[in-house]
């Protein structure tokens, strides 16, 4: 079950022209990573269940990572463009489940270093069984 929800998020977030599956990463970027990236992680007890396991809530995190704010901008763009208001886009990436409703959680930009940034986006996904 959370293999399905991690790879559909994965594969809906890499639809992005921006993204591919070599700068976007569950958890932690590779050691060796240059440039902008992307690193997914689920966040907030991020599988909450009903008592029957008909209902699911998942909240994760897209986190941009780079040096120009202004590319980190546009891909954030991208991004809000694919995932806000998406129930419909994302029913054919499950199996086990009905998409119910996606939204925007938070969003912000954090400078890390002098010339890094730290983009983030975090949404709450509802599925519901089938």
């Amino acid at each position: 079950m959370e293999t399905e929800i991690r790879q559909a998020i994965y594969d809906h977030t890499i639809s992005a022209s921006s993204l591919s599956a070599s700068n976007t990463f569950w958890v932690k970027a590779k050691q060796e990573q240059t440039g902008t990236y992307c690193v997914l992680s689920l966040i907030s007890n991020p599988l909450n269940k009903d008592s029957q396991k008909q209902y699911e809530e998942i909240f994760f995190q897209i986190s941009l990572f780079g040096k120009s704010l202004s590319s980190l901008e546009s891909i954030e763009s991208e991004i809000l463009d694919l995932w806000d208001f998406s129930s419909t886009t994302l029913k054919n990436r499950f199996t086990n489940f009905s998409v119910v409703g996606v939204g925007r959680i938070a969003r912000g930009s954090l400078r890390v270093e002098d010339d890094y940034w730290h983009n983030y986006i975090q949404y709450k996904l509802e599925l519901q069984a089938d």
